[in-house]
């Protein structure tokens, strides 16, 4: 009884000062109906928000991995269909290929 007393009044204290991230929810679901506060369900910490740069790069760097995928890709399928040269999509990818591998490089000047 005084073990569960001494847990809830720690817990209260956590929970009314905004630390209480780091229970378990079943700790929370116990000390509820105590402090008349619902139980905070998922994880609430603190995350800072991702950078510009980082979203920048991050995208730039998919989009390229997109290029290289697609290009790959359109070169099986005209290995599939026995064609004597680079089809027009081929051409084009392989262009854009080319020219997608400098953002990701400038973004990290």
């Amino acid at each position: 009884q005084d073990e569960a007393r001494e847990l809830h009044d720690s817990l209260v204290e956590e929970v009314d000062e905004g630390r209480a991230a780091g229970h378990s929810l079943a700790e929370e679901e116990a000390i509820a109906p105590l402090t008349g506060k619902k139980p905070q369900t998922g994880f609430h910490g603190f995350f800072r928000r991702v950078s510009v740069t980082v979203t920048c790069v991050m995208i730039l760097t998919f989009m390229s991995l997109w290029q290289y995928v697609s290009l790959a890709v359109r070169r099986t399928l005209d290995d599939f269909s026995n064609l004597n040269k680079p089809s027009f999509a081929v051409e084009v990818l392989t262009a854009a290929a080319r020219s997608i591998v400098y953002p990701p490089m400038i973004c990290c000047l």
